[in-house]
């Protein structure tokens, strides 16, 4: 669970009275005002984060650059009847999915 996300959804639960905030299969539960039973956090607290944030260059130029890798790969194993241009770049796609993945963070 990224960092941002918990402290945006630990603020939207301060600011509404929410209370003993805590995850649970990957999952945001809190105590609504007046309630002895944790319920989920409302989906448009989450709606709420994903609208606020937009795409940097940085994120934007990665995700395009392993699209084309990804069609040019499959360009070149047809071309060539070989399978190593898909294993680079799956293995380039992997590695900009964990840098996508850290920059969340």
């Amino acid at each position: 669970m990224p960092r941002v996300l918990h402290q945006y959804i630990q603020q939207w639960c301060q600011e509404h009275g929410w209370t003993d905030l805590f995850v649970e299969q990957r999952q945001f539960w809190a105590f609504p005002p007046g309630s002895v039973l944790p319920v989920p956090v409302p989906t448009h607290a989450l709606e709420g984060f994903y609208s606020e944030r937009e795409m940097s260059p940085h994120v934007c130029l990665l995700s395009l650059s392993s699209i084309g890798l990804s069609l040019l790969s499959v360009f070149l194993t047809v071309r060539t009847l070989s399978p190593v241009p898909l294993l680079a770049a799956f293995g380039c796609c992997a590695i900009a999915a964990a840098l996508l993945e850290e920059e969340r963070l």
